[in-house]
């Protein structure tokens, strides 16, 4: 018998277990993985990496051939896209409802074959999903098998002709407020006009119309349509980590380059007043699309501080590798031998490494070798004295005070031959 007291009792539940689902539903997702904390929430999160310990969903969906898939991150420390990634059962269409991750990996149905990608998920628990259901406008996730990557990590390539994604709804949380970009990308080449991120609109009047990257091959523009920063800097064609920032309305904004300011300017002066779908590839209309590879893209509704913006910019640089490049070589010697000499060039500033000059046989090094540094290059050189496998790791530090930063490899020195 439901008496009036068992009906409140079950109307509270009902109350309690709808409250809870929708916190879930609506749960803004902490970019712990980047080093921030809850009070640093983002509009918008896309990578090929799990951003946040929160999201539990896909990070991309793929076409394959007739078919579409969901991708989730591997299961390695960094939870990133590969062939090992968990996918779900196949979609017939690119905005299929989605369906939970199954037992088979990519490598299951990726063989030999070329990937596209239909959605990159946001991650920041907004839904701000961005999508492209056509086949030819779609960027490339993988080729004749193999993921494409930036610096050894998984990245989208889009052609600078037609790649784009797009969100279905119009990006008004844009509107009326500071804002910050992060992304990372490689440019493949040079190209007049090459946008990272946009608001699809653009009319007679000012502020509604977001376009953000390079205007030129040596210009970068933090723009609105009609109220335009443009900062001299040359496009790079490495690994780059880009922070823009449009600082409280009568602020400007300000531009920095793998964690190196290219100063501020005095305008935009004012907020976006009316934006379009939020593009990603792509600038205010789709005839200014990025050429090359792009493998993160964060957006926040505020101006990040110093540390936030610093704490994001040192989190990419060390896993991207775009502070300190790869090794020149990694060499076989016989010992009592000179090396010939190894190098890693720096894109960013660095101001020192760890034990420079004649200590050697440290970081790693074997006996005799040592490592120095000079005009935006490390030098590894010397004759090793004792036979070994020896995988190096030489601190650095920068001018934006990131940590664990590192020039890694291997040198392998061979005993003499007694035989």
């Amino acid at each position: 018998m439901n008496t009036p007291l068992k009906k409140l009792t079950k109307f509270k539940a009902f109350i309690l277990l709808f409250t809870v689902l929708n916190a879930n539903l609506f749960a803004q997702n902490t970019l712990d993985k980047l080093g921030l904390t809850n009070a640093t929430p983002a509009a918008a999160a896309y990578s090929l990496r799990l951003l946040s310990s929160n999201y539990p969903g896909p990070l991309l969906r793929v076409l394959i051939g007739s078919n579409y898939y969901d991708v989730y991150p591997d299961a390695s420390t960094n939870r990133v896209i590969s062939t090992s990634s968990k996918i779900s059962a196949a979609y017939t269409t690119f905005n299929a409802i989605g369906t939970d991750m199954t037992s088979n990996s990519l490598s299951s149905v990726l063989g030999s074959n070329a990937a596209t990608v239909a959605i990159w998920y946001d991650q920041s628990g907004n839904s701000r999903d961005v999508y492209q259901g056509t086949t030819s406008n779609q960027p490339a996730i993988a080729a004749a098998g193999s993921i494409n990557t930036l610096n050894g990590v998984a990245t989208l390539s889009f052609n600078g002709s037609s790649n784009y994604l797009q969100s279905t709804s119009t990006a008004t949380w844009l509107n009326g407020t500071p804002y910050t970009v992060q992304a990372v990308a490689k440019n493949n080449g040079t190209s007049n006009t090459s946008y990272l991120i946009g608001t699809n609109n653009q009319s007679s009047s000012g502020n509604n119309a977001l376009h953000i990257g390079w205007r030129s091959n040596t210009t970068f523009t933090i723009a609105q349509f009609g109220n335009d920063a443009d900062y001299s800097v040359t496009q790079p064609t490495t690994a780059t980590i880009i922070s823009a920032i449009k600082n409280a309305t009568g602020s400007g904004s300000s531009l920095w380059i793998n964690g190196v300011s290219y100063g501020s300017s005095t305008v935009p002066d004012a907020y976006l007043s009316t934006s379009g779908v939020l593009n990603i590839g792509t600038g205010h209309n789709l005839t200014q699309l990025w050429k090359g590879s792009y493998s993160e893209c964060i957006v926040y509704t505020s101006s990040l501080s110093t540390t936030n913006r610093q704490t994001v910019e040192c989190n990419q640089a060390a896993f991207y590798s775009t502070i300190v490049c790869a090794a020149s070589s990694t060499p076989t010697v016989c010992i009592n031998t000179a090396l010939t000499a190894i190098t890693h060039t720096t894109i960013a500033s660095i101001s020192s490494i760890a034990n420079p000059g004649n200590a050697t046989g440290v970081n790693g090094l074997p006996a005799g070798v040592s490592a120095s540094f000079s005009g935006n290059t490390i030098t590894i050189s010397g004759t090793p004295s004792v036979a070994g496998t020896y995988n190096y790791s030489i601190p650095v530090t920068t001018t934006n005070s990131c940590s664990s930063l590192n020039a890694t490899g291997t040198i392998t020195v061979s005993p003499n031959n007694t035989a």
